[in-house]
């Protein structure tokens, strides 16, 4: 699962521009389940902070399982909107304009079906395994980053015009 979202990263470094990696939101919330998996598998190892009672024996416990559920939380409704509208709205047209590159038509194809599929797909495994629950306060976080990724995709536009 793990292993498989890492393979999005090669397909972009070798098919797609390393220049544009931080502007489409598919990325960020690649990068964001790369980070949540990651947390996962060693919160599965981490008998200390994650173990049964570990809330009440330390404050770092508290901490790294914050983290964990907010990367957790995060991750989920990332995957959901990408996966939503990639595949029912931008798929097609996508398809077309990175599918016509000369030299990497095909490359470029197959990285935006793995993009596209394989990071919600360990979300959702990742969701199975995982004994967390949603918290509704951490929605509030969803605003911060689309805040977060406008102002981003705003100083882009400045700096460069596209």
């Amino acid at each position: 699962m793990f292993s498989m979202t890492l393979c999005c990263y090669v397909t972009y470094g070798l098919y797609m521009d390393w220049d544009g990696f931080f502007i489409p939101f598919t990325n960020w919330t690649l990068m964001l389940t790369t980070v949540s998996l990651w947390t996962s598998i060693c919160a599965s190892d981490d008998t200390v902070n994650f173990g049964k009672d570990s809330l009440l024996t330390s404050e770092k416990a508290v901490y790294m399982q914050a983290k964990h559920h907010l990367l957790y939380t995060m991750t989920i409704v990332c995957n959901l909107v990408v996966m939503t509208f990639y595949w029912f709205i931008f798929r097609e047209e996508q398809q077309q304009i990175h599918g016509m590159h000369q030299d990497y038509g095909w490359g470029r194809a197959l990285h935006l079906e793995l993009v596209h599929s394989v990071p919600g797909a360990s979300m959702f495994i990742n969701t199975i395994c995982t004994n967390c629950i949603l918290k509704k306060d951490n929605w509030k976080f969803i605003t911060y980053m689309t805040i977060i990724y406008g102002v981003f995709c705003w100083m882009y536009y400045l700096s460069t015009g596209v």
